[in-house]
């Protein structure tokens, strides 16, 4: 349906002057540009056109939630779905720190110890991009192992679970090496386990505040161990 306008001339000069001597005449309730004493034709006007059709309303948006993006590294993955369940990681990560490899964890655990160097290996490249790598102190497979049996899988910051095997890219609850001070690299002096979603949380707050303000959420009150 095409819209309906209306053209209105408007003179931009001066006001226009009623002639006095007009009749009072009802028809003339309304009088039209001739019925006005001065009229100058060389007085400047311009069309001003109003479409009076009523838009049709926006259609709601219906936003569709994202699906989360599984990791390639799964499908390099030959042992059962189990082993994403907390207490079959926990099982395999202890036999990695004991040095003990039963034969139905083989494919698991040497699976878990490549997840792990190569997040090693990652935190290496990140320190030394940012000019913060000290070979010195630097982790190493070992160490991380260490740190990991003994905070017993749980983040330094929320105290959740965290996990080694996670299917979907950017889980949360994913492992990380939390660097206590940011001036520093991921020294054996300087770092925590921790959470994605913490680690990504505090950036540069300090950690004493961050740990502090997680635990006041969470019912705790303690400032780590």
């Amino acid at each position: 349906m095409e819209g309906t306008t209306k053209s209105v001339l408007v003179d931009l000069t001066k006001p226009l002057v009623v002639d006095k001597s007009l009749n009072k005449n009802p028809s003339t309730e309304n009088p039209s540009i001739e019925n006005f004493s001065t009229v100058d034709k060389s007085l400047s006007t311009k069309s001003l056109s109003v479409d009076l059709t009523k838009k049709p309303k926006k259609e709601d948006k219906t936003i569709v939630p994202k699906v989360k993006a599984i990791r390639k590294e799964t499908n390099k993955w030959h042992f059962d779905n189990k082993y994403l369940e907390f207490d079959k990681q926990w099982e395999c990560l202890s036999a990695i720190n004991k040095k003990l490899q039963p034969e139905e964890l083989q494919e698991v655990c040497r699976e878990m110890k490549r997840q792990i160097q190569n997040k090693v290996s990652s935190y290496k490249m990140q320190d030394i991009q940012k000019n913060k790598y000290d070979e010195d102190k630097f982790v190493d497979f070992n160490f991380v192992i260490s740190l990991l049996v003994n905070k017993e899988l749980n983040c330094f910051y929320c105290r959740e679970r965290v996990y080694l095997f996670y299917n979907f890219v950017r889980e949360n609850k994913q492992w990380t090496l939390e660097r206590i001070d940011n001036n520093f690299g991921h020294n054996k002096d300087n770092v925590e386990i921790a959470c994605l979603n913490c680690n990504i949380r505090r950036r540069t707050m300090y950690y004493e505040r961050f740990v502090f303000t997680n635990q006041i959420i969470s019912g705790g009150f303690f400032l780590g161990e």
